[in-house]
């Protein structure tokens, strides 16, 4: 009885206190009780870009550019004038005075950049992050680089349901083409910019095939998938122990890009075997990788399906056979749904990483910096890039990129806040590291490739040589001799040049040298 009567006086005693206590003022708080400057206050640009952001998690940052980027151009130009009135002989500056900067600022799309943003709050034990860039008017220049509209992500059914690493990924390299004309006709009006660009887009990349006419045709969806599987250690100079590397398998697919091998763009033909297999062109190399390397025992190739025109390429051929005839995809995976929830499912790009490559990554790195004498140093760099300083994950995470008639939108969930990826691109970052470890093989295949072109255009000249002695009676003849009537000019694989080789009665070397220093020899 009299527990029930303290109670009553308890429940008495707080009804009075709460009426008495004061009232928020409703008109300096909002209803969230966080204070924002009344509209007619706010920068111009804020609700577009806040409309779209989480206030009041670990992160919030917003910039408004307002007209800087518009005026940017002609800050510019004050600039170099002034310098060049500093040093009037300078010719490269006086060339610099007469560039029209905001003309140029126009053209790459950077005048439409207004306004960004930025948000991340906490959702177990990773970021929900989103970032807007804010153009009015849509996406112009090259923020149009990495699409312009949104499609559904169906390359998904390429990647199994193991995969550790998937990026998809539009590419619309057509707009390089474009800035390259417009900022020549910026910078030399009229006809004579029009001729800068036409001498610069017509340059012939391979087989008639010009710079021009390769950048209009090559806007393609790229899809990466990745599957991490047990590897092995590989000595690393400076490091007191091996290095635990895992073996990547890997598939790239370029929509629409099969061309490139079709129409000898990209030559393999002479290099590679080709097979048809379930419908499908495949190009293997004639000499195999040799066994046992740090990736394990590679099987890459070249793939083409007629049917859609892609074009793939892998480092192990068991590896896409299963992509392609896989009866579980991506899409089943419990993790990638968690990651992936209320995200969008079209976009110019999706992101997915599981927590087995995060914390590959991070085994790695903890590696490196117990072995190596400088390896604290990596702290130094966490600053720059935040990714390199995360632990181990329990989470796969996830990032996609949408585009709308104002914006550019991302929005996902990370191991680091949104301003940390806004920084230093994290997501990219970690699939560009994760990624670039498969990267050699496909590297050693198309070194082999190159080698072995090079090789048969010695065999070919001396030949050639040969042929031209024994039907002269000279005792050595040189390429331009036989260029045309022999063989008819030979273009270089890797920046060679082969107008000074000798071929000689008694035989002999001959050797040329590519652009990056090998020398390649052929002895006859």
């Amino acid at each position: 009885m009299k527990l029930a009567i303290l109670t009553s006086l308890l429940a008495a005693l707080a009804i009075v206190f709460t009426a008495c206590a004061p009232k928020e003022d409703e008109k300096t708080l909002s209803k969230d009780s966080f204070p924002l400057l009344p509209k007619d206050k706010r920068a111009e640009s804020f609700d577009a870009v806040a409309g779209k952001l989480d206030l009041g998690g670990e992160v919030f940052s917003f910039m408004d550019f307002g007209d800087t980027m518009k005026r940017m151009g002609d800050i510019i130009s004050s600039f170099v004038q002034d310098m060049q009135r500093m040093q009037p002989n300078d010719q490269s500056l006086a060339m610099a005075a007469h560039v029209p900067y905001d003309a140029l600022f126009t053209t790459l799309g950077l005048d439409n950049f207004t306004a960004m943003g930025v948000s991340s709050y906490r959702e177990g034990t990773l970021y929900h992050s989103k970032q807007v860039l804010y153009l009015p008017g849509g996406p112009e220049g090259f923020f149009q680089l990495t699409g312009s509209e949104n499609l559904p992500f169906e390359s998904l059914a390429l990647a199994p349901k193991d995969t550790d690493i998937f990026l998809a990924q539009t590419l619309q390299l057509s707009v390089i083409d474009q800035i390259i004309r417009q900022g020549a006709e910026d910078i030399f009006k009229g006809k004579q910019g029009r001729d800068m660009a036409n001498k610069l887009l017509g340059e012939e990349v391979s087989n008639g095939v010009t710079l021009s006419e390769l950048l209009q045709k090559s806007d393609t969806r790229l899809t990466l998938v990745i599957r991490l599987d047990e590897g092995s250690s590989m000595p690393v100079p400076g490091m007191a122990t091996p290095l635990s590397i895992p073996e990547f398998k890997t598939v790239i697919c370029l929509e629409g890009m099969a061309w490139l091998i079709t129409d000898d763009i990209i030559e393999i033909k002479e290099n590679t075997r080709e097979d048809e297999v379930d419908g499908l062109l495949v190009y293997t190399p004639r000499t195999p990788p040799p066994p046992g390397g740090p990736m394990g025992d590679l099987d890459p190739a070249i793939i083409i399906d007629p049917k859609t025109n892609n074009l793939y390429l892998t480092t192990h051929l068991e590896f896409l056979h299963e992509c392609t005839s896989t009866k579980t995809s991506l899409k089943d995976k419990p993790g990638y749904k968690t990651a992936t929830a209320d995200l969008p499912t079209s976009g110019t790009s999706l992101i997915y990483i599981s927590k087995d490559a995060f914390n590959t990554f991070v085994d790695v790195r903890d590696e490196v910096k117990q072995s190596m004498p400088m390896g604290g140093a990596l702290g130094m760099y966490e600053l720059m890039l935040p990714i390199l300083g995360i632990g181990d994950q329990s989470e796969d995470s996830a990032f996609v990129t949408t585009v709308g008639p104002d914006f550019i939108f991302s929005e996902g969930r990370l191991p680091v806040t949104a301003d940390a990826t806004m920084n230093s691109n994290s997501a990219v970052v970690v699939t560009g590291l994760l990624a670039a470890m498969a990267i050699p093989a496909f590297n050693k295949v198309r070194e082999d490739s190159r080698e072995k072109a090079i090789t048969n255009n010695l065999r070919q000249i001396a030949s050639a040589g040969q042929q031209y002695i024994l039907e002269t009676g000279d005792t050595k003849v040189g390429y331009k001799q036989l260029e045309g009537e022999y063989f008819y000019n030979i273009q270089p694989v890797a920046g060679e040049s082969y107008e000074d080789l000798v071929v000689s009665e008694d035989g002999g070397t001959l050797t040329v040298t590519t652009a990056s220093g090998d020398e390649i020899s052929y002895t006859y």
